[in-house]
């Protein structure tokens, strides 16, 4: 998905720098930071169209918008859903339709690894809207319903 939205100059950018912080840390030099959150095209973590207005609706205006860059390096790597099939509890699962960060595959991939252990409440908003708003709180009282309903 990345590589469909970014493009491989992007790519191959944030492994630079990755790899600068990564081999800063081996002298114990100070960390090469990069942004969190930025505007389509720049140097950050989260670049899609709706993350840096989705973001900062979420953070303080004296929230620090950096990251030790050796983060991009290992993005590949994290993968939950390959334990998914070791979980043996009931699991919500909240999918936002328009998600321009993590893409539905995932949220099918995880459902069908936990089987039968899967609640799945799909809404039809992009990635950050869950999180403030009517979207905010019809999420919150789905947890609610998923609590009461298994605890």
């Amino acid at each position: 998905m990345l590589l469909k939205t970014a493009g491989i100059g992007h790519i191959l950018k944030m492994v630079v720098h990755g790899q600068r912080d990564f081999f800063r840390s081996w002298f114990g030099l100070s960390p090469h930071k990069i942004p969190i959150v930025g505007k389509p095209g720049s140097i950050a973590c989260l670049t899609v169209p709706d993350a840096w207005d989705g973001y900062r609706k979420l953070v303080s205006e004296d929230f620090i918008n950096q990251v030790c860059a050796r983060i991009v390096l290992r993005g590949d790597k994290y993968r939950p859903v390959k334990h998914a099939r070791n979980v043996r509890c009931p699991v919500l699962l909240q999918v936002c339709e328009q998600d321009s960060i993590v893409p539905a595959s995932a949220a099918n991939e995880t459902e069908r690894e936990l089987g039968g252990n899967a609640e799945v409440i799909r809404y039809p908003i992009g990635h950050f809207d869950i999180y403030v708003g009517e979207a905010f709180e019809k999420a919150v009282n789905d947890q609610l319903a998923f609590f009461r309903k298994h605890l």
